[in-house]
């Protein structure tokens, strides 16, 4: 199983920062990237597209059991709940359904902000 923590950064008026990092079972970090974009998104929208970044990178290394993290609990909810809406922001939503298919497991789970979940040190810190 690997654990995927994803995170977003917003700087009003200039961009947005995705982050994904992940783990194994050990918390060895396996894997990390950053996207930076000049977009002018909400929060909800800026962590869901991490959550997206985070599962194709996820997927795009061949992992078949993911257990994904975020700080942010809307998002989170929406995910487990598996929510649906007609705002543009549920093109990510979608996505996330889709990506979670293609996975043999998925799990997605809240943690604090900075956290990381356990397994072995802390979250992503987006710098910028």
């Amino acid at each position: 199983m690997v654990k995927v923590n994803v995170d977003a950064h917003i700087r009003e008026g200039r961009y947005v920062a995705l982050g994904a990092m992940l783990r194994d079972h050990k918390g060895q970090v396996l894997a990390t990237a950053t996207r930076k974009m000049k977009v002018g998104w909400e929060p909800e929208w800026a962590e869901a597209a991490a959550a997206v970044f985070g599962l194709r990178m996820a997927r795009a290394l061949g992992h078949s059991r993911v257990h994904l993290e975020s700080d942010a609990v809307t998002v989170v909810n929406k995910i487990k709940n598996d929510t649906h809406g007609l705002s543009p922001m549920f093109v990510f939503f979608e996505e996330i359904s889709v990506l979670k298919a293609c996975f043999d497991y998925f799990e997605c789970s809240h943690v604090k902000e900075g956290g990381g979940g356990g397994g072995g040190g802390g979250g992503i810190q987006l710098l910028t």
